[in-house]
């Protein structure tokens, strides 16, 4: 659908299923849209960080768009023509180190303006040598207020004192507090030949390839949720 706002044509595309596959193509080569809004599945772009999406919109199709804006991919990310917005808000503790916003259009210019969102729901905290041994006396507990707060605790000398940390916390008002013990070394593994970010794609394919074999009704939905919870399994 063609929408005219302030002389801009800008272009409304559907989620695309295997219903509308042939007519959303149909459009997509025949528009005469300045700038296209959808919520698009593109092969090269980040679903995770370090993780890019393979076997979905070829972005070839979208070249002749002077702008494209999509949402469904997470994360915020730019390349070409196409600007993924990501999410306005952080839903995963994956998230933590994400920017979050909205956008303005300006309908007369095509200039885009970013907004934060200085909220921030997730939270993580290093405890470290220094607030084991120094103590926490000039810690901003209040900034917690109302976050879910994952406490990455890489020494813990004095356990009354982490104790005393954690009440602290959860006085300010934190809505929940997940605890990662990291205190021991690790040994480094040998023989180790995959990256974290080649693992990550590999067990993408393998959820994507399995989801294929079901010939399913709604494939592309329960390959979203699969990616999304992956994507929160991550950051655990």
């Amino acid at each position: 659908t063609d929408v005219i706002l302030d002389g801009m044509i800008c272009g409304f595309v559907p989620w695309i299923s295997k219903e509308n596959a042939a007519e959303v193509e149909e459009y997509l080569l025949h528009s005469d849209a300045d700038c296209l809004f959808g919520h698009f599945e593109i092969t090269g772009y980040e679903v995770v960080r370090g993780v890019k999406h393979e076997g979905g919109l070829d972005p070839n199709i979208l070249h002749k768009f002077k702008t494209v804006y999509s949402g469904h991919f997470h994360c915020k990310q730019q390349s070409g023509n196409v600007n993924y917005l990501g999410n306005p808000y952080q839903m995963f503790f994956s998230e933590v180190d994400e920017v979050k916003g909205f956008h303005i259009i300006d309908t007369v210019d095509g200039s885009l303006e970013f907004v934060e969102n200085e909220k921030k729901l997730y939270r993580r905290i290093s405890y470290d040598l220094g607030l084991d041994e120094n103590g926490h006396g000039n810690f901003n507990f209040s900034k917690y207020k109302n976050c879910f707060v994952r406490l990455v605790v890489t020494s813990k000398k004095n356990q009354p004192k982490f104790d005393m940390f954690c009440d602290r916390l959860f006085d300010a008002g934190i809505y929940d507090l997940q605890i990662v013990e990291k205190t021991e070394e690790e040994a480094p593994e040998e023989d180790v030949y995959l990256t974290d970010k080649e693992l990550s794609k590999n067990t993408i394919d393998l959820m994507d390839g399995y989801i294929d074999e079901l010939k399913i009704d709604g494939g592309s939905d329960l390959k979203s949720l699969m990616r999304e919870i992956y994507t929160e399994s991550l950051s655990l």
